[in-house]
């Protein structure tokens, strides 16, 4: 794939280079671990398995972050109440995973917008049953990832992903610290999915994108 990437990629601009990947996160889970004076007892609790998805988009300049998408369990979550703009866009199924047709409709929401700006992109996907290959698209074409190489082929997930969810990470435990400063008190804080989307569009956001994370990695 290193090899054929530069043919694939031949004729397409920077701002016209696409990946795009979703991923995992149990978005209440605390670390396993603390730091403790010797001789103090600690103790543990149940972590919390409360999981959702998120799809990533990005061009290989940066310019253009596309909206992230979260996949959650609930249809309408009582913390949307009332709340008339999302940050990202939000779909549900039992599972929270990505679907092939969700996938399927986020490309062809790609599509159309490419179509009406007039442009012809490439969008770059891992290979997974949840990303169809037989999608009707106009001006998106997709290329796909060889299976067990997209750790080291795929953009995102040569650090960008794991590097917002890190700092997503860092700001949960920055909430749990501060309500132990004043209410001595971490069982109350526990994020809902609203909160958790405002969080991780905002760090995607103003993530400084690295564009060395495009370049062609040899797939061993």
């Amino acid at each position: 794939m290193s090899t054929k990437l530069p043919a694939i990629t031949e004729g397409y601009s920077p701002c016209d280079i696409y990946n795009s990947d979703e991923s995992g996160l149990f978005y209440n889970a605390l670390p396993k671990q603390t730091l403790a004076v010797k001789g103090d007892t600690c103790t543990d609790g149940k972590r919390s398995k409360e999981r959702l998805t998120v799809l990533f988009g990005v061009n290989a300049d940066g310019s253009d972050k596309l909206r992230p998408l979260v996949i959650a369990k609930a249809a309408r979550p009582r913390c949307f109440k009332n709340v008339r703009s999302f940050p990202t866009d939000y779909a549900n199924n039992s599972k929270a995973w990505m679907t092939a047709a969700r996938f399927g409709d986020v490309m062809k929401t790609l599509d159309s917008r490419m179509r009406r700006e007039g442009r012809k992109v490439l969008a770059l996907v891992d290979n997974c049953a949840a990303h169809p290959k037989d999608l009707s698209l106009t001006n998106v074409r997709l290329e796909f990832f060889p299976p067990n190489c997209t750790s080291r082929l795929q953009p995102l997930d040569l650090g960008i992903i794991a590097t917002v969810k890190k700092r997503f990470r860092k700001r949960l435990i920055q909430k749990v610290i501060a309500s132990i400063d004043q209410h001595n008190d971490a069982i109350s804080i526990k994020l809902n999915v609203l909160q958790v989307s405002l969080n991780f569009n905002f760090l995607f956001q103003e993530f400084p994108f690295l564009r060395n994370v495009f370049k062609a990695k040899h797939c061993q």
